[in-house]
């Protein structure tokens, strides 16, 4: 009978401990399962903190390039625009906009092509930003009052709002977000196959303001 009991007792220890190391071993099962977890979700983390730090320095520089460059090239550019197209049809008599534009360009049907990208722009095509008749005029009459108000306004143009894109455009002009080289020749095909390509607008503006500013207006 004491046997028995005794192999019962010998057997309990050794269920006991069985239990007690599939305890361990589940335990350190968990642990590592659980480490890996912790290892997994921490490189994660630590990769998604790294996008959202270089997408944040991203912006910060996007937003210094359109605050500190793009931004004032724009304005610049828009308010002698503006300056301009305002004296030319100051003494045009038209009452709007398109009238203006249809005879500056020979017609509605180029406007047209200028829109669809057949032809480029303005710019490109050296149309003068005066009437045919305005020129003549100016040209008719050098000391006449059109004429002297033509020049002041070139002046003013030229030397508060135009020189100073130029300078901007002539530091900046490889920091600014062009587009790719292919989506730009879908937006200007005619301008296909200069080496320039993308910057060729710009080089073409930073020129002709520097021919106004130090050949003709002094």
């Amino acid at each position: 009978m004491s046997n028995v009991g005794a192999n019962a007792s010998d057997i309990g220890l050794v269920v006991q401990g069985t239990l007690i190391f599939l305890s361990a071993v589940v335990a350190v099962f968990g642990y590592i399962i659980q480490s890996r977890l912790q290892q997994k979700f921490h490189a994660k983390q630590m990769a998604r903190e790294r996008t959202e730090r270089h997408t944040t320095a991203r912006l910060l520089e996007l937003r210094d390039l359109l605050r500190l460059k793009v931004g004032p090239i724009q304005a610049y550019l828009q308010q002698g625009h503006a300056h301009l197209y305002q004296f030319a049809m100051s003494n045009t008599g038209f009452k709007s906009m398109m009238p203006y534009f249809f005879e500056m360009i020979g017609g509605k049907h180029l406007l047209m092509k200028a829109m669809k990208n057949e032809i480029h722009s303005l710019v490109i095509n050296y149309k003068p930003f005066l009437l045919d008749r305005t020129v003549q005029a100016i040209k008719k009459e050098p000391e006449g009052l059109l004429a002297r108000q033509y020049r002041r306004t070139m002046i003013v143009v030229v030397q508060k709002y135009f020189e100073p894109a130029a300078l901007l455009i002539a530091k900046h002009m490889n920091d600014l977000p062009f587009p790719t080289r292919e989506v730009f020749k879908q937006k200007f095909p005619t301008l296909v196959g200069d080496p320039q390509l993308r910057k060729l607008l710009l080089i073409h503006f930073t020129n002709w303001v520097n021919q106004m500013r130090y050949g003709w207006i002094s």
